[in-house]
């Protein structure tokens, strides 16, 4: 059965997820005429040097396994462990071995390995031994070490091939482009998963070769691509089959992006025409972002919201600069600015605006649309819920009475004052300037893109499921954490003590129906 959703779904992950039975379809019954001896004779074609045997191949999409081996590791010496894992992330640089750092650094109940440097950010020490001072020598070497694990404990490659003599590692783009420090990033994964350390958990008795490459669009220099891979689909499935209309949507997506759209031969294209907005009036110069950028590159630099970011990539954004604040941010979209280049933009545009806004109100709900960029020149309050699929900036202060709910992907949120909500649920790429204050929960899931905070966090439930939540300041709650709390078996039940059984089950949140009960409000409380 084929759902409008098909026709613009826009997720890799979605798309990779059929690529799990497509490859493992004949593998056991015929292995040279499976799906996955198709794929490798792809690879071969385009140079790559894969074996020609596809029999007892294993195929895995979105898998942890460095995160899921570190709680098997808790149960025994998980001090060796990390220090080889720290060692391998070091690749030679001078660090601090785990088993070394303070202890409420190591600590697997104090302390989530991809949180030592937030952890220690919160308690005013350095990332070190016992002592450490914070911006010491030590404590700087440490960090760099210490940041590269936190990027790579919970990464899920988007599709691995393991086969009996090499390891292929696919980065996957649909609509984005190939990002050099997400391939780093899978490079160093996949060299981790190989090492002596892991190769044993995929069936390896020595560390295999390994290979990085890239699943895209045609065009894009992928080894291995969507037509591909949607060419496959149909040898081996009926048109109607649900693998079969989701590849053929994600080529048909590809293709209506490279198309231009024109009008038909003799008639004349109407201008678009949308809603005035405040943004749209926001005028920008080079001169006036050029006036301000050293001043907000010095704020950044101590910015915990900005703590992924480069500002020598300041400059090169405003080359060129559209006329207004709107159509470059749009462009920025474009151009495939790393996430954290938006929270500059609107730092940038927030001081070299000419004078202070008036609040924009809307009364009701609020969405940021697919594709739609908004920009806010002072503060926004939303008397109702505030979805966010496309890109908002917001450069004063946001109060929302209700939920704030972005969606990944393609979701890009920099609001560069405070946030004030009803509740926040988030897995995109969402940034705050000052404090973000929630009355009843903030929960963040997933791994692919980050919340930054430059302020403090306060809210009733704060939850963190398999996300990456870095915040400058405190945190007030009264039950909650930032560390994976479905996987701290005491938090959990707690949590189920707390909510509704309508939300929350023996595994965790039930997303869904949380996420339901706020939009109607309706309280996930059991009691006030």
């Amino acid at each position: 059965m084929e759902i409008p959703f098909d026709s613009f779904n826009r997720e890799e992950r979605a798309a990779c997820s059929h690529l799990f039975r497509l490859l493992h379809e004949g593998l056991a019954t015929a292995p040279q005429e499976s799906a996955m001896a198709r794929v490798l004779a792809v690879l071969r074609a385009r140079d790559m040097d894969v074996p020609g045997e596809a029999a007892g191949a294993v195929v895995l999409t979105e898998v942890a396994l460095i995160r899921d081996a570190y709680e098997m590791w808790k149960g025994s010496d998980v001090s060796s462990r990390m220090d080889e894992l720290v060692g391998l992330v070091a690749e030679e640089r001078p660090h601090t071995r785990w088993s070394q750092l303070a202890p409420v650094l190591r600590d697997p109940k104090q302390t989530h390995p991809a949180q030592v440097r937030t952890k220690a950010d919160r308690l005013s020490i350095g990332v070190g031994p016992e002592g450490t001072l914070p911006g010491s020598a030590l404590d700087v070497q440490n960090r760099v070490v210490y940041g590269v694990l936190e990027g790579v404990f919970s990464a899920k490659p988007d599709l691995a091939l393991v086969l009996p003599s090499k390891l292929i590692v696919f980065e996957a783009k649909l609509t984005e482009a190939f990002d050099t420090e997400q391939l780093e990033r899978t490079r160093l994964l996949a060299r981790l998963w190989a090492s002596p350390l892991l190769h044993g958990y995929l069936g390896y008795t020595s560390p295999p070769p390994v290979s990085v490459a890239k699943l895209g669009d045609e065009g894009t220099g992928a080894a291995l691509t969507w037509q591909d891979l949607h060419r496959i689909a149909t040898e081996r499935y009926p048109p109607e089959d649900r693998t079969c209309i989701a590849l053929r949507a994600v080529v048909d997506l590809l293709g209506a992006r490279r198309r231009p759209t024109r009008p038909p031969k003799g008639v004349a294209m109407a201008p678009a025409v949308e809603p005035p907005r405040g943004s749209h009036a926001m005028s920008i110069t080079r001169a006036a972002l050029q006036d301000v950028k050293a001043r907000v590159a010095e704020r950044l630099q101590s910015d915990t919201a900005f703590e992924d970011g480069k500002v020598e990539a300041l400059d090169r954004w405003m080359e060129p600069l559209p006329p207004t604040a709107e159509e470059w941010a749009r462009e920025l979209r474009e151009r495939n600015v790393e996430p954290w280049g938006f929270y500059a933009a609107a730092w940038l545009l927030r001081e070299a605006a000419p004078a202070p806004r008036p609040t924009e109100v809307v009364v009701g709900d609020l969405e940021v649309g697919p594709g739609e960029v908004r920009v806010v020149p002072g503060d926004l309050r939303v008397e109702g819920h505030l979805r966010i699929v496309g890109t908002l900036l917001v450069l004063g202060d946001a109060e929302v009475t209700g939920l704030v709910r972005d969606c990944d992907p393609d979701s890009r949120v920099a609001i560069a004052g405070a946030l004030r909500c009803g509740s926040l649920v988030t897995d995109g790429a969402f940034f705050v300037g000052g404090d973000l204050v929630a009355k009843d929960l903030i929960h963040g899931f997933r791994n692919d893109k980050s919340l930054m905070v430059s302020g403090g966090i306060r809210a009733r439930l704060f939850l963190g499921e398999d996300h990456d939540i870095r915040f400058g300041g405190d945190l007030e709650t009264e039950l909650g954490s930032d560390e994976d709390f479905f996987r701290n078996d005491e938090l959990l039940d707690r949590v189920r003590l707390w909510l509704v059984d309508e939300v929350v089950d023996a595994n965790g949140l039930r997303r869904d129906a949380l996420i339901a009960c706020l939009r109607e409000g309706r309280s996930i409380f059991r009691r006030k």
